[in-house]
């Protein structure tokens, strides 16, 4: 089983965004919808069951987005003041997961370029023994 963990709980402190310098960069559009979104639907088209860590200021504006574009099967929990913290707390949903976990997938809302493929291709190179993946992409010449 593929569980995908989306960690969306971030401050945006280096961000600024359009009319608000405390804009929150997961909400910014990319092709016409929001950042997270992007991440959020590659790990629905690879993962069994999406777990996403959120701010618990942001909890009610990610549920209607999520409504407004048909996205089900996602478990928002209040992620904690780090990305170690949203991690291990989402640790306590596992139990309600169907188990075994074979792999735990974690990606960063506000990366929308990841792949299905490269994905995929780090679930294979796992399946050989290595035990945790770290993708990355060269963003500039």
């Amino acid at each position: 089983m593929k569980i995908g963990l989306l960690l969306a709980a971030g401050k945006s402190s280096r961000f600024s965004g359009k009319n608000s310098a405390r804009a929150n960069k997961i909400f910014a559009e990319i092709f016409g919808e929001p950042v997270f979104v992007h991440g959020l639907r590659l790990l629905r088209n690879t993962c069994d069951h999406v777990l996403m860590a959120v701010r618990k200021v942001d909890e009610g504006k990610i549920n209607k987005i999520l409504r407004g574009q048909g996205i089900t099967k996602v478990t928002l929990y209040i992620g904690g003041s780090s990305r170690c913290e949203s991690v291990l707390r989402a640790r306590r949903f596992f139990p309600k997961v169907p188990r075994p976990s074979d792999y735990l997938i974690i990606h960063n809302a506000a990366n929308p370029r990841a792949s299905r493929e490269e994905l995929m291709h780090a679930i294979k190179a796992m399946k050989k023994g290595i035990s945790g993946i770290a993708l990355g992409r060269k963003i500039c010449s």
